[in-house]
């Protein structure tokens, strides 16, 4: 687990972890929140977790958030992810 010693040390430096995040994200730009969840995401991994549960409200972009973490833990721990997500049926009564 070498990337992950690297990546211990890093924990302290929030500087490296951004750089970690922005390299691994699958869109031009991140939003703050998105920033901080993934944060969030990555320190979990650091710290050993193997599950993550992520929810957050409509438009936060939790699909992009969920790519980018699962690179990150794929990178860090090379291992394979599984990303899952309820989706609600929109229907219209008329």
């Amino acid at each position: 687990m070498g990337k992950l010693d690297n990546i211990l040390i890093a924990q302290e430096d929030s500087e490296q972890i951004k750089q970690l995040i922005t390299s691994n994200f699958p869109l031009p730009s991140i939003r703050p929140r998105q920033l901080e969840i993934i944060a969030f995401a990555v320190k979990s991994i650091i710290a050993g977790k193997k599950n993550i549960i992520i929810e957050a409200p409509t438009g936060v972009g939790k699909s992009a958030v969920a790519i980018c973490i699962s690179n990150i833990f794929n990178t860090i721990v090379d291992a394979r992810t599984t990303i899952i997500t309820k989706q609600k049926d929109c229907k219209i009564n008329i």
